[in-house]
């Protein structure tokens, strides 16, 4: 028996809108260790990984908050590296469905506030099962430039009920520098990134991306 109804899966492809807020890292490996699943950690490559809170106000399934990990790239079954999602959260039942349906990211259920000042001051928090789990405020640039993955698609693979899910988005958004006031973290609910210094962190204002139809291989017992 399961909570999921097949008839409530909105199918892709998926055009969302919104705006995010990304913090790029070089993870540990030794700390990668304690936090990914064997299977994932051994199929770790290193590059860059990211923490991205994203505001959707337009998706498959209408508005929603996600919060997400990606430890950097992992190698998928056609022996090429691509990043993957690991960890992340979304405010939405229906998200969650779709998402773990769709593309085999495995979305989990909490609550997200965003606020954002007139002082441009923004602010995220999270609460899973109504405790603090993430709180994140930044200062965004008040310098905004355009860019596009047109040239440069985002390959992800995720795997999830014995299948990979491999697909390129494409985005374009409005994007600024950002200085990071304060991160705090439960580890007992998100990886705890915040004894690490970012080597990025970015506002994207107004995007578009694409989630298209994946590629699904099953995968070998």
């Amino acid at each position: 028996m399961t909570d999921r109804d097949d008839n409530l899966i909105t199918p892709p492809p998926w055009k969302l809108r919104g705006d995010a807020y990304i913090l790029f890292y070089f993870f540990e490996r030794d700390w990668l260790e304690t936090l990914l699943s064997p299977d994932d950690f051994a199929r770790w490559r290193g590059g860059v990984g990211a923490v991205a809170f994203i505001d959707y106000r337009a998706s498959g399934v209408g508005a929603y908050g996600e919060l997400l990990f990606i430890p950097g790239r992992l190698t998928s079954v056609d022996g090429k590296p691509r990043h993957s999602i690991t960890k992340i959260y979304v405010s939405s039942q229906a998200s969650i469905d779709s998402g773990r349906a769709n593309w085999g990211i495995p979305k989990e259920r909490a609550y997200f506030q965003r606020e954002v000042q007139l002082a441009n001051l923004d602010s995220i928090k999270m609460w899973v099962d109504g405790a603090p789990a993430f709180e994140l405020s930044v200062t965004p640039g008040l310098v905004k430039l355009a860019a596009n993955s047109r040239l440069c698609p985002i390959p992800l693979a995720q795997r999830l009920n014995g299948s990979e899910y491999r697909m390129r988005l494409s985005a374009a958004a409005r994007v600024s520098l950002m200085e990071i006031n304060t991160l705090t973290i439960d580890s007992s609910y998100f990886p705890d990134v915040s004894a690490f210094k970012p080597v990025g962190a970015i506002k994207l204002t107004n995007f578009a991306i694409t989630f298209p139809k994946p590629k699904i291989t099953p995968l070998a017992d």
